[in-house]
């Protein structure tokens, strides 16, 4: 897995930085502090930076270029309807609504960020890696 990652890297020219940002809470819902690193991915002057929060297990340990990738999937839905769907999230409270338009943007984003980067081909290669 970790070969697959690296290959994919190198394949597409990419490079990948991991810098660590803190310890703390990190998703909604979080009851354990875990690490949490900034990371970027880079190739032809255009770069994609975004927050890992890394597993509780693995604390104090940078994550893999394969923990980060596999996490990176190019084919998310970007919609609250999209994400009830693919995972079946139900929306119970306005509140619940509001965590899944937050995660909704925030994939929407991530999407158009690996769209600058990548091709349709090498997203592809990309949502293979998990």
């Amino acid at each position: 897995m970790q070969d697959e990652a690296e290959e994919f890297l190198t394949k597409t020219g990419t490079s990948l930085t991991v810098k660590y940002k803190e310890h703390g809470l990190y998703f909604a819902g979080d009851k354990q502090t875990r690490d949490t690193y900034t990371f970027t991915l880079s190739r032809n002057r255009r770069s994609y930076t975004a927050t890992f929060g890394q597993s509780t297990a693995a604390v104090g340990q940078e994550p893999t270029t394969y923990a980060i990738l596999a996490c990176l999937q190019p084919d998310e839905p970007e919609t609250v309807y999209g994400l009830m769907s693919e995972y079946g999230y139900e929306v119970h409270s306005a509140e619940d609504y509001r965590a899944l338009e937050k995660m909704a943007r925030a994939l929407k984003r991530q999407n158009a960020g690996l769209r600058r980067l990548f091709s349709s081909e090498e997203l592809e290669l990309l949502a293979e890696i998990n």
